[in-house]
């Protein structure tokens, strides 16, 4: 099963490199991109795949002035009722400018995040602003914060803000090996606010990251409406390219 999964991700990628390529002709700046498989699509601590496995990826393009965009997506399962009338897929168009001064950086940009597909009354669609800074405390070793505001969050829930902390430490034993660790808060004028938390292991072979995460929050299932805002471990590999 694994085999075919990672010569899924090749076949993939093969398209989108040359995606990459082209446009590099065209455009200053570095592109790059992304293909990967996860165990459950898990969006601040709730599942946005009904607890199952989606396959993801992206392209990005970054300039030495600081300015970056990219493009994401995924399939995701909200259990929808008829399910006819909801989303099969997620894409995120996103951009921002970042500098690092430092040891700090930091980050200004915006995301939006579409659901084609979706029936317009459900109220999918939103978009956010993205503050982040890092700060590195000593080699492999750094600390993160991030801040994101949507005036119109996802399901038409009003205004929302989300802040999260997070710790993360490389290190190299042969293969680089990176771990991590989240906290954050999600408040929402017409939804439940809740916090979320995470940690991370992964190892890198060349271009190929595996890994596993486990994730949680404080919602109760009353709260959340079904097992999606449970405790769980999510296996992820990746490719880069």
């Amino acid at each position: 099963m694994k085999k075919i999964a990672l010569l899924s991700l090749a076949v993939m990628a093969v398209p989108a490199v040359a995606v990459a390529q082209d446009a590099a002709k065209l455009l200053p700046g570095e592109f790059s991109g992304n293909v990967g498989i996860v165990s459950d699509y898990v969006f601040r601590g709730i599942s946005q795949t009904d607890e199952k496995a989606a396959l993801q990826g992206g392209m990005d393009w970054a300039h030495d002035s600081g300015f970056y965009a990219g493009v994401w997506g995924s399939n995701v399962d909200f259990n929808e009722t008829p399910p006819t009338d909801g989303a099969s897929a997620e894409i995120d168009l996103y951009a921002g400018w970042g500098q690092s001064v430092g040891a700090f950086s930091y980050s200004i940009g915006g995301a939006y995040y579409a659901y084609p597909g979706a029936d317009s009354n459900l109220d999918y669609d939103f978009v956010e602003g993205l503050l982040t800074g890092g700060y590195e405390l000593m080699e492999g070793l750094e600390v993160g914060a991030l801040y994101a505001y949507s005036p119109e969050f996802f399901g038409n829930t009003g205004p929302a803000h989300y802040i999260e902390g997070s710790i993360g430490y490389s290190f190299d034993v042969g293969l680089p090996v990176s771990l991590g660790a989240t906290i954050g808060h999600q408040s929402i004028d017409q939804a439940t606010d809740y916090t979320n938390w995470s940690t991370t292991a992964a190892v890198t072979f060349d271009n190929l990251e595996v890994g596993v995460s486990y994730t949680d929050t404080d919602l109760s299932k009353a709260q959340c409406g079904s097992d999606a805002c449970d405790a769980r471990g999510v296996a992820f590999v990746s490719y880069s390219f």
